[in-house]
């Protein structure tokens, strides 16, 4: 019997793993899979061949598997390999905002604006929307508080 050889390889632990998140009911992570309809393409369910024939080796480090709708099956046209960071941002529970007349994560947006994360959720939180959510945060002080402009008296 003929074997590909690539057992030990990074491409072929993950598509075992999307084997077990699919098809093993006792997987840990089943119900976020198979328990809630994402299947595996049934010619790759039993060859890892034809897998990789599609994926092809996995690309380095910092490098996952995803899928481009993370609501859609491990099949060709929906999965490809991403760095992990863009891959987090495929989620379910990802904060999608319009701003500017394109879409993007909120994560994205204060990457892009240059803002910190934390305070801009917090008003995304809030229900504050559009230019209001990304303008600049105030830095804050030593103490940790917001900056305060200092009253100016007069001597009388």
């Amino acid at each position: 019997m003929t074997t590909h050889g690539l057992s030990n390889s990074k491409t072929y632990n993950c598509w075992s793993n999307i084997k077990q998140r699919c098809l093993n009911p006792d997987n840990p992570y089943y119900e976020h899979y198979g328990g809630r309809g994402i299947k595996l393409y049934p010619l790759w369910v039993d060859s890892f061949e034809d897998f990789y024939a599609h994926v092809g080796d996995h690309p380095g480090k910092g490098f996952e598997l995803d899928r481009v709708n993370n609501d859609g099956d491990y099949e060709p046209g929906n999965i490809r390999w991403v760095k992990r960071k863009f891959n987090l941002r495929n989620r379910r529970n990802t904060t999608l905002v319009e701003y500017m007349g394109e879409t993007k994560s909120l994560g994205e947006w204060c990457e892009e604006l240059n803002l910190n994360y934390d305070p801009i959720r917090t008003r995304y939180n809030k229900g504050i929307r559009g230019a209001e959510l990304f303008k600049p945060v105030r830095p804050k002080n030593k103490n940790g508080q917001g900056r305060r402009k200092r009253r100016v008296t007069k001597p009388t």
